[in-house]
């Protein structure tokens, strides 16, 4: 029979778990990629990693995620996590539109509901996590690409596309990598994220919130998000 999960990794990881075994200390950084509806499979597995496994960490631990993948995470470094999972899943599960709803209204749908998460006092719990270090994958759009109109949108986004094919680096022209960052071991070294232009602003307290919804945020359905004066 096969077994319910299935564990993968490369060579180095391999020989040092059957060397020293896996211990919560053993991770140096998690990834939490986006996805949306996904989260729902992977939040009984949130709940038994932050509830019950990474309890015993001691050492920082780096949590990078974009859209869903940061949700989870801003969820994880509260205080009580296993509250926090629960209230962005009834959150998720219970959202509910009328119709096909515009730009306007999705983005304040999603703006209520990482409210919600982070409560009165959740992005001071996650940036004095004594573990999590959250970071937020965000893009800053250029030109046309942040425009809430559908034709600019389109039009920024295909020549996008397409200069994509051509060379990967011409990107920065429509789209910079932002990954707003807690900087309280440091900043992460741009080498973590290859492909195209990134910056590391410092999270904190009054852009938390926002980040959380750029990261979510998705063109053609939201309004682009403005974080310290700039599109996301």
């Amino acid at each position: 029979m096969a077994a319910p999960l299935v564990f993968k990794a490369g060579p180095r990881a391999r020989q040092k778990i059957e060397q020293d075994g896996l211990h919560a200390d053993t991770v140096s950084a998690i990834a939490g990629a986006a996805g949306g509806p996904k989260w729902l499979v992977l939040a009984e597995i949130d709940r038994l990693l932050v509830g019950h496994w990474l309890k015993s960490r001691n050492q920082p631990l780096p949590l990078v995620g974009s859209s869903i993948g940061s949700w989870r995470f801003a969820a994880w470094a509260q205080n009580d996590p296993l509250a926090a999972i629960d209230r962005l899943e009834s959150l998720y599960i219970e959202q509910t539109y009328a119709g096909k709803p515009d730009y306007a209204t999705v983005t304040n749908t999603a703006r209520r509901l990482v409210a919600e998460l982070l409560g009165p006092d959740g992005a001071k719990q996650i940036l004095s996590h004594p573990w999590a270090r959250l970071h937020i994958v965000t893009a800053l759009c250029r030109g046309w690409t942040g425009r809430d109109a559908t034709l600019p949108m389109a039009a920024g986004f295909g020549l996008a596309t397409a200069i994509n094919t051509v060379n990967r680096n011409l990107l920065s022209a429509f789209l910079e990598r932002q990954v707003f960052t807690d900087c309280r071991d440091g900043a992460l070294p741009p080498t973590a994220f290859p492909g195209f232009q990134t910056k590391l602003p410092a999270l904190n307290e009054t852009n938390l919130g926002a980040a959380l919804l750029a990261s979510g945020s998705i063109p053609f359905v939201m309004q682009a998000v403005g974080i310290d004066g700039q599109a996301g």
